[in-house]
């Protein structure tokens, strides 16, 4: 990339400062798309509800076919330049995939009885993680991106080159795969999708990790007379023995299941709150 450009890209505080050679270890999470941020981030929002709802809805009929279909054209969107390969490093050669989608929905089939939405999927399902939804959020929303794109480099007049290329995008109204063509960006002979700082992190706000930290531990941390796991300081004050409560209650996806089953009120009401705050629904 010339200096000049990159040098004016990195001046731009609206979007996510990467490094434009190599994968960053950061990912798009759904579920910081709030629509108050303008037109295209409620029309991403509005985008992804209607994918997770088909796709729940394919969980809850037993529908595996519709979930072949609707993810046929789902691909690995490299121009995001994130995911898990870092500098130095080659590529892992696991492209995102139909087939991905297809491992979600069995994960999901699995743990039927546990899951009543979509976050419950991201957090419960077995082998579901970050760069898998991201993967997805980013064939869903590709557009709303793209344009982006394209409005940040009017506003800061970036001199950049265009290709013209045809790409297949599902259409969440019509429940079908169309095939566009667009004008894409380029950098160095690849095509670059800028992306909004907001919706961009090193985590998803629902996965079992996050869940885990911010409620499954705290709760048993505060509640020790669910599991008596105490020590006794020299005034003989009680607190929690933090060591003996992770061992007991390890970080696992299994450990927060069981806390969805024992503590529905408690896990629900976390996040509901969540949803709220950053969807601002």
């Amino acid at each position: 990339m010339k200096k000049e450009l990159e040098n004016k890209i990195r001046e731009i505080t609206e979007i996510q400062q990467l490094d434009f050679e190599h994968d960053n270890l950061l990912f798009i999470d759904p579920y910081r798309i709030n629509e108050q941020d303008g037109e295209l981030a409620n029309k991403a929002k509005m985008k992804i509800i209607k994918f997770f709802n088909l796709f729940f809805k394919c969980i809850e009929e037993g529908d595996r076919t519709k979930v072949e279909y609707i993810g046929k054209y789902l691909h690995e969107i490299n121009s995001t330049k994130l995911g898990y390969t870092r500098i130095n490093s080659l590529p892992n050669g696991k492209g995102f995939s139909k087939k991905d989608l297809l491992q979600i929905y069995d994960a999901a089939k699995e743990v039927e009885d546990y899951i009543e939405d979509m976050p419950d999927v991201f957090v419960l399902a077995d082998n579901v993680g970050p760069d898998k939804i991201s993967d997805i959020t980013t064939n869903i929303i590709y557009e709303e991106l793209l344009q982006f794109t394209w409005n940040i480099i009017k506003k800061y007049n970036l001199n950049m080159e265009f290709e013209k290329k045809y790409k297949y995008i599902f259409d969440v109204f019509e429940e079908k795969w169309i095939k566009k063509e667009f004008n894409v960006p380029i950098i160095d002979n690849e095509e670059i999708l800028f992306l909004p700082k907001k919706i961009v992190e090193s985590y998803e706000i629902f996965s079992y990790e996050n869940v885990y930290k911010k409620l499954v531990y705290p709760f048993y941390k505060t509640h020790t007379a669910i599991h008596h796991l105490i020590r006794f300081l020299k005034n003989n004050e009680e607190r929690p023995d933090c060591r003996k409560i992770k061992k007991k209650y390890p970080l696992k996806r299994g450990t927060v299941r069981r806390f969805k089953e024992e503590f529905s009120k408690d896990y629900n009401r976390y996040k509901d709150e969540i949803q709220k705050y950053y969807w601002m629904q």
